[in-house]
């Protein structure tokens, strides 16, 4: 099964590159692009993109068709459309089809067409039908092909947020607008708004074409616009009396990112600069650091034209997080990847699923003592594949025998002696960004200490402690819960790294205990300690002590 796009573009070649690499970054593998009539250089930069970027897409070119209305006000543009709407009333209402313009008028007269070709030529493949200054957002998850395997419909729909465009220009990208409709907003307005969506849908399930909002009649499931959502950049702004009430930074560009600079464009110094943000309703992050720079390029040099295999943790929530935020650093950097079934690895071995490719392990703590599964998959792994990176991982045992890996460590410290050739950069949970709502009211404390091999005991101490972390795995999609729940209290006191990580992007105050290897202090001293002053370091006795009272 592959992820197909399909488009009417005309007048978008400052855009188009952006837009090519961030669908692609997220899972798309194929575009379908209609050039409406073009007026300006967008063939141009699509056989750029084809040649340069190894972006699979095919390109027509429908002829002049119609007003265009080119080079005319936006209230004249509008006056025009009021009087061709008139002047075509009768043959609309005949078409059957929700015609509101002359764009519109062309795009119902070539789309069914284009779909009914890719219906026969990829029947069992899923295709999006939105346009270039749509974007489908996946703030909560980077993996759209997960949210399709998981459907039980040949139809997914997205609904529509419009972002504040008031001044934008050509030559800003698009993501770099934070200011959004809230979807209570969007309820209250109604309308027909609230029910604004852009679909994904099954080529098989495509026709009868209904409109290019809905594509066809059916069974379809809404996705929870927490999961994913239409980013609509709609230039000029729709003369809809809806605020933008909402700070959006979910897909945003980096600082200073320029004209048709997408992913796999922009000025790499650029990436550092970055800045870690905390504003009300936004964690804090690390995105901004060298160290994933460094990461990404190598990932990419690695890879070339081609998608990565990525083999995410296993584990509880933590590793859930890791999962999370190396999904969001793979769609922020462009990187296409396919995610492993872990339950498979075996079988995949067994059929030389890896030979000659560029595998991605998840980090973590799989490496050690305690668990060994990570360096366990890793060895098995290297027999076949070209490459093998190893994300940022506490290393308590020996790399593996072979020179085709690459290992970066979470640490400076413990793990670089036992992989000495290791690269640091920062655990990919410190990738994260989300925004949470702020509780109007917070509980005292939270004790989080773990209870399996890991940990010392400390939780049975402690009436009401909670081993959070279990509430979820390394496949948990949706980490919003894990902030929410632990963004209610004002002292969180764990020896679960990844819930004092979750603390520490909150600015929660946080009491961080060392577990029963180095893990967590050598974590602590390596990202945590200078980038989050609200988290101290303790001793399983500093907290024994704490809660006897001595």
């Amino acid at each position: 099964m592959k992820l197909h796009i399909l488009t009417m573009s005309r007048g978008d070649s400052a855009r188009l590159k952006d837009w090519l690499l961030y669908h692609r970054g997220i899972g798309f593998e194929k575009f379908h692009i209609v050039l409406d009539n073009p007026n300006d250089d967008s063939f141009e930069v699509l056989e750029d993109a084809r040649a340069n970027d190894g972006i699979d897409i095919e390109i027509s070119i429908h002829g002049a068709d119609g007003e265009y209305f080119d080079g005319i006000s936006n209230d004249d543009r509008l006056r025009r459309i009021a009087q061709w709407k008139k002047d075509n009333a009768q043959r609309v209402a005949d078409s059957g089809y929700p015609i509101v313009d002359p764009l519109s008028d062309r795009q119902y007269r070539v789309l069914p067409g284009k779909l009914a070709e890719l219906k026969t030529r990829f029947p069992e493949d899923w295709v999006a039908v939105i346009d270039v200054d749509e974007y489908i957002a996946l703030p909560g998850t980077a993996d759209l092909r997960t949210l399709i395997e998981r459907t039980e419909k040949p139809r997914l729909r997205f609904l529509n947020f419009n972002f504040d465009m008031k001044g934008w220009n050509p030559g800003e990208n698009v993501r770099n607008r934070i200011r959004r409709w809230s979807r209570e907003d969007v309820v209250a307005y109604g309308n027909g708004w609230e029910n604004r969506v852009k679909s994904v849908v099954r080529l098989d399930s495509s026709l009868p074409m209904v409109s290019v909002h809905a594509v066809s009649s059916g069974p379809f499931e809404i996705v929870p616009p927490e999961v994913g959502r239409i980013h609509h950049y709609k230039f000029p702004n729709q003369k809809i009396s809806l605020t933008y009430s909402v700070e959006d930074r979910s897909i945003m560009m980096p600082s200073g990112a320029g004209r048709r600079q997408g992913h796999g464009e922009a000025d790499e110094s650029l990436w550092a600069n970055e800045p870690n943000r905390f504003e009300k309703n936004q964690v804090k992050n690390l995105r901004g650091a060298t160290e994933y720079q460094f990461l990404a390029k190598l990932i990419k040099d690695l890879a070339g034209d081609r998608r990565v295999i990525f083999s995410p943790s296993k584990g509880n929530w933590g590793d859930g997080l890791i999962n999370y935020g190396t999904r969001q650093f793979f769609a922020f950097f462009g990187i296409g990847f396919e995610e492993l079934n872990k339950s498979s690895i075996q079988t995949d071995l067994n059929e030389g699923r890896f030979r000659d490719e560029v595998v991605v392990i998840g980090g973590g703590g799989a490496w050690s003592r305690n668990f060994n599964g990570a360096r366990r998959v890793t060895e098995q792994i290297s027999e076949q594949a070209k490459s093998v990176v190893v994300l940022p991982t506490t290393y308590d045992l020996a790399a593996v025998d072979a020179d085709n890996v690459v290992y970066f460590a979470r640490d400076r410290y413990n793990s670089c002696d036992k992989v000495p050739h290791a690269f640091f950069c920062h655990d990919m949970a410190f990738f994260t960004d989300l925004a949470v709502a702020e509780p109007s009211n917070r509980v005292w404390r939270l004790f989080a200490m773990r209870d399996d091999r890991e940990g010392h005991g400390i939780g049975k101490l402690v009436a009401n402690n909670f081993d959070i972390s279990r509430l979820g795995d390394g496949d948990y999609r949706f980490v919003d819960p894990l902030f929410n729940i632990v963004n209610n209290f004002k002292l969180v006191c764990t020896d679960r790294m990844h819930v004092a990580i979750v603390g520490a992007m909150l600015g929660r105050k946080v009491m961080l205990v060392e577990g029963n290897y180095s893990k967590s202090r050598d974590v602590f001293k390596s990202s945590i300690e200078k980038s989050f002053p609200n988290v101290t370091l303790h001793s399983a006795k500093d907290i024994s002590d704490w809660v006897a009272g001595r």
